[in-house]
Parts: structure tokens; C-alpha cells; sequence
């Protein structure tokens, strides 16, 4: 079992999709562009989010998207709660004494508030929120936390998220857990991809981290 385990939050411990997909077609609304349905967005949303709004409203600032969006998501009507088997395995890795981290870019106060719906207060080492490029901070984190590359993992849900983690020199494990589709995520060829974090549990019982190969 790795030592060191950084997860990203949305759709790998939180599943916030509802309100967000709500969230970002008030965006898209805002400027006057055509909504998106979720089949749609699992496909061709991504980050740094300010991409996949080029695509759409081109030549707005990422500052000026994210006050828009702040703007809105307060009026989300859709709830969240925890991915699938989140607090398990979790509350499992930090009994086997295993350090876990954040690093996503979730919004800070969206943290706060989600941390404490779904049950997982207190539990991460360091956290790292609001982080417009993993790619760029992922490596630094792990730097400045002192943590091994050969003794870490970054575990998401997204392209991005693999892409991270190879910028950083350790392991990628992607899940199915939340906003990029099973097609995208293989194609991005993450070291280990499985469908929840009870697979996970199942993966790191068997001593099976060996096999990764960061």
C-alpha cells in the first residue's frame, strides 16, 4: 500500500456534478450560449475549466467566469453527498496509518461546507484548494510536502487529474466515480483505473501497488 495517498475531491470523495452541470449552464445562460446536457458535458468538459468555456463564450477571463460562477452556485438546487464507498475507504487508509492530502480546485468555502455534509472533517494532512492547473501544482505540493514519488499516488477522476500526476512523477489512479467518462479516462492511460474506491480497497489489500509503475 502506498504511504502517501493525495485525492481530488470532486466526483473522487464528493459527488457534487448535480449542482455543478446546474452552475455552469447559469454561466452559459449568463452570456447568452446554450446549455449543456450531462452526457454532453461528462464528454467535453475539462480543466483548467476556463477551456471548455472558450469553446463556448470565447474571450471572457477566467476571473470574470469564476465571479460568474460564484455568483450562481449559491442558487444550485441539487444536493450533494459523498461518491460511493468515499468515507470507507478513507477512514480505512488513515486507520492503516496511511497520510492522505487534498488537492483540487474546488472553491475553499464549497469545501468547508461539503467537508462537513459528507463527514470527512479533519482527515487530510494539508489541503491545497482552488488550484486552477493541477498540472503546475500538483508537483510543488508533493515537493513541499516532502513526499516520495515511489511512496505516493494522486487519486481523481479526470484527465486533468492523470495528467498531474505524471507531471508530478507518481502514480495515477483514476475512478468512475465522477465527471470524466471511462473512454476518456483510459485514453489518458492513468496507472491504475477502476470503476470505485471499494475497488481501490479490494487493489491496495492485495498488496497489489507494485504493479504501478509512476
Amino acid at each position: 500500500m502506498f504511504h502517501n495517498l493525495v485525492f481530488d475531491w470532486s466526483g473522487t470523495l464528493c459527488d457534487d456534478l448535480g449542482p455543478v452541470l446546474e452552475t455552469v449552464n447559469r454561466v452559459l445562460g449568463h452570456y447568452g450560449a446554450s446549455p449543456v446536457d450531462l452526457e454532453t458535458f461528462r464528454l467535453q468538459f475539462r480543466l483548467p475549466f476556463g477551456d471548455f468555456y472558450q469553446d463556448r463564450v470565447p474571450g471572457v477571463s477566467h476571473e470574470e467566469l469564476e465571479a460568474v460562477y460564484q455568483q450562481y452556485y449559491p442558487q444550485s438546487r441539487a444536493g450533494i453527498c459523498p461518491v460511493p464507498h468515499a468515507r470507507e475507504f478513507v477512514h480505512k487508509m488513515k486507520g492503516a496509518g496511511v497520510r492522505c492530502f487534498l488537492l483540487s480546485a474546488v472553491t475553499p468555502s464549497h469545501f468547508e461546507r461539503q467537508v462537513r455534509e459528507i463527514g470527512l472533517v479533519d482527515v487530510f494532512e494539508s489541503a491545497r484548494l482552488g488550484v486552477r492547473d493541477k498540472r503546475h501544482q500538483l508537483p510543488r505540493f508533493a515537493a513541499e510536502l516532502g513526499l516520495i514519488p515511489g511512496d505516493t499516488c494522486y487519486i481523481g477522476d479526470m484527465v486533468h487529474d492523470v495528467e498531474a500526476a505524471r507531471e508530478a512523477g507518481i502514480a495515477s489512479i483514476a475512478v468512475l466515480t465522477g465527471y470524466d467518462s471511462a473512454s476518456k479516462l483510459a485514453a489518458a492511460g492513468p496507472d491504475l483505473l477502476v470503476p470505485d474506491l471499494s475497488r481501490l480497497a479490494w487493489w491496495f489489500e492485495r498488496g497489489a501497488r507494485n504493479a504501478l509503475r509512476p
